[in-house]
């Protein structure tokens, strides 16, 4: 008894002191209340790591299924606007042929930029064109860029180093012009021009799938200092053919020269009225370098005229793009003919229109893009723009493709697929810009963090 009672004394006094009993609660108290803490912080970096994770898997650029039976084009029922952040073709690869093209805002770090976006005849995928050395800047506008009929070229113009030196903002030099394929990116045809100060971009055009047709003057520096800025041209304009076989540019004969809006008809022969006094149609034939005058147009048209077809017919918009007063039919069709070209307007009611002829269909429909949405304006008296089919004869209007509000109404068409079968069209992904993503992956990153060091944490707790 003696041994056992001694050995209790021992192990009591070895024993450590006591701990304050309100000392060790608050302990306990704070430990739980980080452990509910730090399981809230880890289950919050979880899911937000998880939804990164699927964002991110969302936004990702997929490769569309071709929306084309064995890869034959399709003409879209509807375009939508195209978003800044669409990716381009030097990233995402070709898609062509294209349908259609049109000039947008392309998203930047900094700011945007002029881009132009191209909508695939065959996926439906849109995509921003990315074209070597193209000229964007005051001497040229955003739509100064050229489809051709069947959608598998490009034509733009490009910049490079004129003679003399422009001290201006900003200042692009336009000293040529690239034609680009659209179904694999090849450098089809390019060419600079000898220039003191730069091109002064005109008309662009294809003749058919193989010729284009481009019309340029040169910049000069004004004799006159207090003229500012360069904005003249010299008198003398250039009307080029290029055979896309040909190494070089050759110049159309002397009758095309101070032409007013050349427009082929993607058939080989192109189309313009020389404006001023003699405003009579020419025809030329390109390949053949031949040039035919006819007979002025009985009815005036401040709009280019789109020639058919066949060549015998071309029609325009009366009196330019608004029509004119009183519900007077805006489209008029002028028989080509040597003493003069006797024009009749097409049937219907459009007095409210705004727009212009873009091409035919074929010999008895043209292509009308009407800007205010015509007689298919929306119950909200919104009016997006429309691809519209007209018989000349009875007046008939079909809405073909359908605009968003504010979307692309300058679209440029491939005129050889116009009469391609409609397809019901998908919109096309709309991604974050890169400063977005980046935030989002700077909070995905400071959130796996955090969650490596809670984990961290807690071992370290428990060991």
């Amino acid at each position: 008894m003696t041994m056992l009672h001694e050995d209790l004394t021992a192990l009591a006094e070895r024993a450590p002191t006591s701990i304050n009993d309100a000392d060790l609660w608050h302990r306990g108290r704070r430990r739980m209340i980080a452990q509910r803490v730090g399981a809230t912080v880890v289950a919050t970096a979880t899911v937000l790591v998880l939804a990164l994770i699927g964002v991110g898997g969302f936004l990702a650029p997929s490769t569309p299924e071709p929306i084309a039976p064995r890869g034959e084009p399709v003409m879209p029922d509807h375009f939508h606007n195209a978003g800044k952040w669409l990716p381009g073709t030097d990233r995402a690869g070709w898609h062509g042929p294209l349908i259609a093209a049109w000039s947008t805002s392309r998203g930047g770090w900094l700011r945007s930029r002029p881009g132009i976006v191209g909508v695939s005849a065959v996926t439906g995928e849109y995509r921003f064109l990315d074209l070597p050395g193209r000229a964007v800047g005051p001497t040229v506008r955003d739509a100064d860029f050229a489809l051709s009929p069947e959608g598998g070229r490009v034509a733009y113009w490009t910049s490079g180093e004129p003679r003399v030196y422009v001290d201006e903002p900003d200042w692009v030099t336009v000293t040529g012009y690239a034609v680009v394929s659209t179904l694999d990116g090849r450098t089809l045809a390019t060419e600079e021009f000898e220039t003191e100060v730069g091109l002064a971009p005109e008309a662009m055009t294809w003749a058919d799938e193989q010729t284009l047709i481009f019309e340029f003057a040169q910049l000069v520096i004004p004799d006159d200092d207090r003229l500012g800025r360069l904005g003249c041209c010299s008198t003398d304009r250039e009307v080029m053919r290029r055979d896309l076989d040909s190494p070089v540019a050759q110049a159309l004969p002397a009758g095309v020269s101070n032409s007013f809006w050349h427009r082929g008809n993607g058939r080989g022969q192109l189309i313009w009225t020389q404006g001023g006094a003699d405003d009579s149609f020419r025809i030329a034939e390109p390949i053949t370098d031949t040039v035919t005058s006819l007979g002025p147009s009985s009815l005036s048209s401040n709009s280019p005229w789109a020639l058919s077809p066949n060549g015998t017919r071309a029609a325009s918009t009366w009196g330019g793009p608004r029509g004119s007063l009183g519900g007077i039919p805006p489209v008029i069709v002028a028989e080509l003919g040597e003493g003069e070209s006797p024009a009749r307007r097409v049937p219907g009611q459009w007095g409210d229109r705004y727009g212009h002829v873009l091409g035919w269909f074929d010999d008895e429909h043209v292509a009308f893009m009407d800007l205010w949405g015509g007689p298919f304006r929306d119950n909200d008296g919104s009016s997006p723009s429309e691809l519209q089919r007209i018989h000349i004869d009875t007046g008939e209007v079909t809405r073909v493709i359908r605009m968003e509000q504010g979307g692309p109404g300058a679209a440029q068409f491939a005129l050889g697929l116009l009469d391609a079968p409609l397809h019901e069209a998908t919109a096309p992904p709309r991604p974050w810009g890169p400063r977005v993503s980046a935030t989002l992956g700077a909070v995905g990153l400071v959130g796996l963090i955090g969650l490596l060091w809670l984990v961290r944490w807690r071992r370290r707790g428990r060991g």
